[in-house]
């Protein structure tokens, strides 16, 4: 038997910039309407904003990835954004932290339990932060909605296969529900940004 050639399709820089030229003329108005939603409901009160480079970066991206209408994508890094925040919180003092073990660990309901106890956040933000991580879990987990407490639930198109196929094959289909939902995950991960700067920590 012959050798078996595989044929990568190879781009060149200009058929690139064409491409995103196109995207971006395409979707103008659409881009332009996310980031003046993104401009006017991130106002922080102090520009600095001491934070790892990982939660840095997420940040980045759960905003970038709602300004070009990948809303799936910024509904997960909004609560990858907080949960990577509260792991490193609870991670300090590094001569006595806070909760090592769920810091190094634990991921989702588990930190966010811990901060609470810690008065990390109050009760307020954990409500509105369970509400992120639920928004999250549709995507990933997969919660049971019938029984929002049943966090283990089944995977998303278990529940609803059709309507979980489109929300990630055919976005147009569910555009303005996933929509409206990134932005809920949008705003409360900038008020929880907000009131988790460092001037504002009172917990150790």
């Amino acid at each position: 038997m012959g050798e078996i050639e595989i044929l990568i399709m190879q781009y060149t820089q200009a058929q690139i910039d064409q491409y995103w030229t196109d995207y971006v003329q395409s979707n103008e108005e659409s881009i332009k309407e996310r980031l003046r939603f993104l401009l006017d409901n991130y106002k922080p009160e102090n520009e600095d904003y001491l934070s790892p480079p990982d939660v840095h970066y997420c940040f980045e991206e759960a905003r970038h990835a709602f300004m070009v209408g990948d809303f799936v994508a910024s509904i997960i890094m909004c609560a990858v954004t907080i949960e990577r925040q509260l792991a490193c919180l609870l991670g300090f003092p590094y001569h006595n932290p806070v909760d090592e073990d769920t810091a190094k660990t634990k991921t989702g309901w588990n930190i966010l339990k811990s901060a609470k106890d810690n008065n990390i956040i109050n009760q307020d933000l954990f409500e509105k932060l369970e509400t992120l991580f639920t928004l999250r879990n549709e995507f990933v987990h997969g919660i049971s909605k019938e029984n929002p407490a049943d966090r283990e639930g089944t995977r998303p198109q278990a529940k609803d296969s059709i309507k979980n196929t489109f929300m990630w094959t055919e976005p147009n289909v569910l555009q303005n529900e996933i929509e409206e939902n990134a932005k809920k995950a949008i705003k409360i991960l900038f008020e929880a940004r907000e009131k988790l700067h460092y001037s504002k920590l009172k917990y150790y």
